[in-house]
């Protein structure tokens, strides 16, 4: 009983180290315009949720409303979480990319300077929704290994599934 606990304790940690793992190198990540775009449809959400108005998001015909139609082709779930974060942190509907989304056809600077890029306070609150879905996967890489092959196997489906490159870049980010 003492060797379970023992092992209990362990696999806390090591879950918990993957936790840490995934929100220290956060701030690291590099910028990609879409982040822009999912802050500022996480307004969404405070239509939704916080100002109880959802029929203002959705017409009958998405065809006719570029809006609506974004909402289907991009998924909600993103947008929500993002909205939820920032609500839990204490922004404002307007302070969620008040200048709109990233505009691809200019550089960098000039987004920077048209104020569509947010400050990196606000960009670390939005990212925070998707490092905890990424934290999330690697628990249950380590669950479902543990169930399928044992604690060995779990720790190097969650060890190979927290170190991906590509998980972990687009993980941290919005």
């Amino acid at each position: 009983m003492e060797t379970q606990k023992r092992f209990y304790r362990v696999d806390v940690a090591w879950l918990i180290g993957l936790c840490l793992f995934v929100f220290a190198g956060m701030p690291l990540a590099t910028f990609h315009g879409d982040e822009t775009y999912y802050t500022f449809v996480a307004r969404d959400f405070y239509t939704a949720f916080v100002e109880g108005r959802p029929d203002l998001l959705y017409t009958e015909h998405i065809w006719e409303n570029h809006a609506t139609y974004q909402r289907v082709v991009n998924g909600s779930v993103p947008p929500h979480l993002i909205g939820l974060t920032m609500w839990l942190a204490g922004y404002q509907r307007y302070q969620l990319a008040e200048h709109g989304s990233f505009y691809f056809g200019l550089t960098y600077d000039d987004n920077y300077n048209m104020g569509v890029i947010p400050p990196d306070p606000t960009l670390w609150t939005a990212r925070i929704s998707s490092c905890i879905m990424v934290w999330l996967g690697g628990v249950a890489m380590f669950l479902i290994g543990r169930m399928v092959g044992g604690r060995p196997l779990a720790y190097v489906m969650s060890a190979l599934f927290m170190i991906n490159p590509v998980i972990l870049l687009n993980g941290r980010r919005a």
